[in-house]
C-alpha cells in the first residue's frame, strides 16, 4: 500500500495468497508513526483491514492499531453542558441586564433639545435676580463683620467668598457681581461663567448667615449647582445667537444628565417632605394647615376665622396638600399622569405663595417642575412663539413703511 501525504486515496489491488483480490479500502488518510509518535496528514481516520499475507514480500506492513484508540484528524473543543434551568437563568439574567443598561443609557445619556433647558436657565436666572435683590435693603446687618453676625459660623465643609471678617466693601462687591451673574444667566452671556458665579455668590451669602434662610433658599442654591454643570447656554441665549444667528430657534441635541438631576431632586424633595410631616401629629390629626394659616408673623393678609378654624376644611387642606405632595413624588414620573400631578402642585403653590411669606421656595418649586416638560413639547411652544414673533415684526415693519412721511413745518 502507497501512503502519501496530504489526503489522497489509497486503494489496495493486490491480490491474497489464495489468489482472491483484496477488496478496495474505504477512502482514508494514511497514518505514519515515528519517533514523535503518531503523525497524521489529512482530515479522516484510517479504518484498517486485516493484515496482509506476510508471504508476498512487496507488500506493506501495517500495525493494528490498540483497540478502543482513536485517531483524531483534528483536536475538539470542550462541550459546556448546562442544566436546562441553569442554562434559563443565566440567559434571562443576562437579557435583563442588557435592558437595565440600555435603559440606565437612555435615561441619562441619550441626547435630546435644549429647549427645556434654556427655559429653565431663563426663568431660574430671573429667580436668582429676584433673590439677590431681596438681600438689598438688610445687607449690610446680615452679612458684614459690623452686622448681627460678625462672622460666619464654623460648619463643616462650609466654605464661601465670605468666610473670613470681609469688609462692607467685600459685600458689596459681591453682591454686584451676582446682580451681574444673573442677568448674564438670564440672557445667556457668557453662560458657563454666569452660572458659575451665581452659584457661588449664593453659596457665600447663605454660609455668611444661616440663619435668616429656609428651604427654598437651599432650594435655590441646588438649582444653581445643577445649572452650572448643563450645557444652559446651548439654546436661546446670546451665546448661540454669536454662534450662529440664523439657528437661534434652533435647539442642538445634548445629554440630559444635569435636567435628569433636576428632576430627582424635585422628586426626592416631595418625598422626604411627607415622610418628615407623617412622622409628625398635626399632619395625622389633620390640624396643620390650620396652625399655618393662623401664623400672623408669615401671614400676608387675615384669614378668616371660619376658614382658619373650620375643622373640616382644616382636614380637607391637610390631608389634600399630603396627598399632592406623595403624588409628585412618585407619580410625575409617570408620562399620562404627571401633567395632572404637577398641576395640581401649581394650584397648592401659588395658594401657598398667596398666603404665606416663604420667600422664594414657590418660584424655585415652579423652576423645578418646568424640568419636566417634553423637549418635544417646547420645541412646539417655542416655535409656534417665534412665528408670532416674526408676524408681528413683519406687521410693523409695514405700518412703520406705509406710515406718511411727516414734512417739517416752515
Amino acid at each position: 500500500m502507497t501512503s502519501r501525504a496530504g489526503s489522497d486515496t489509497t486503494t489496495d489491488r493486490r491480490t491474497s495468497g489464495d489468489g482472491r483480490r483484496a477488496t478496495p479500502s474505504s477512502p482514508s488518510t494514511a497514518t505514519t508513526t515515528g519517533r514523535n509518535g503518531p503523525s497524521r496528514c489529512g482530515s479522516t481516520t484510517t479504518t484498517l483491514g486485516p493484515p496482509p499475507d506476510r508471504r508476498d514480500p512487496g507488500a506493506s506492513v501495517v500495525r493494528p492499531q490498540p483497540a478502543g484508540r482513536e485517531i483524531q484528524s483534528r483536536s475538539v473543543e470542550p462541550i459546556r453542558v448546562l442544566h436546562p434551568a441553569g442554562q434559563s437563568s443565566y440567559l434571562v439574567g443576562s437579557e435583563l441586564m442588557k435592558r437595565v443598561s440600555e435603559a440606565w443609557d437612555r435615561f441619562w445619556f441619550t441626547p435630546e433639545s435644549t429647549s427645556t433647558l434654556a427655559v429653565v436657565r431663563i426663568l431660574f436666572g430671573i429667580t436668582a435676580l429676584g433673590w439677590t435683590l431681596s438681600l438689598a435693603p438688610d445687607l449690610m446687618s446680615f452679612f458684614s463683620r459690623t452686622g448681627v453676625i460678625p462672622s460666619q459660623p464654623s460648619g463643616r465643609y462650609w466654605v464661601g467668598l465670605l468666610a473670613r471678617a470681609a469688609p462692607s466693601w467685600a459685600v458689596y462687591a459681591l453682591w454686584a457681581v451676582l446682580v451681574a451673574a444673573s442677568v448674564c444667566l438670564i440672557f445667556g452671556l457668557w453662560t458657563r461663567l454666569a452660572s458659575i458665579l451665581v452659584f457661588a455668590g449664593i453659596l457665600s451669602f447663605e454660609r455668611r448667615n444661616p440663619f435668616i434662610f429656609n428651604a427654598g433658599d437651599v432650594l435655590v442654591r441646588n438649582l444653581a449647582f445643577y445649572l452650572m454643570l448643563a450645557p444652559a447656554g446651548a439654546a436661546l441665549s446670546v451665546d448661540a445667537w454669536h454662534r450662529a444667528r440664523e439657528k437661534f430657534w434652533e435647539f442642538p441635541k445634548r445629554a440630559p444628565w444635569a435636567l435628569r438631576l433636576i428632576q430627582i431632586q424635585l422628586s426626592v424633595v416631595y418625598a422626604a417632605t411627607v415622610w418628615a410631616k407623617v412622622r409628625g401629629n398635626d399632619w395625622n390629626n389633620g390640624t396643620a394647615v390650620s396652625y399655618a394659616l393662623r401664623l400672623d408673623d408669615l401671614a400676608r393678609f387675615h384669614v378668616p376665622t371660619w376658614i382658619s378654624t373650620n375643622v373640616a376644611l382644616s382636614n380637607l387642606m391637610t390631608f389634600g396638600t399630603l396627598a399632592i405632595e406623595a403624588s409628585i413624588a412618585f407619580l410625575v414620573w409617570n408620562r399620562k399622569l404627571r401633567p395632572w400631578v404637577l398641576g395640581a402642585g401649581v394650584i397648592m403653590h401659588l395658594s401657598i405663595a398667596i398666603n404665606i411669606m416663604i420667600g422664594f421656595f414657590s418660584m424655585a418649586m415652579f423652576v423645578a417642575y418646568l424640568s419636566f416638560v417634553p423637549p418635544d413639547t417646547m420645541d412646539r411652544l417655542l416655535l409656534r412663539l417665534s412665528g408670532r414673533l416674526a408676524r408681528s415684526r413683519s406687521g410693523l415693519l409695514r405700518r412703520l413703511s406705509s406710515a406718511p412721511a411727516i414734512e417739517p413745518s416752515t
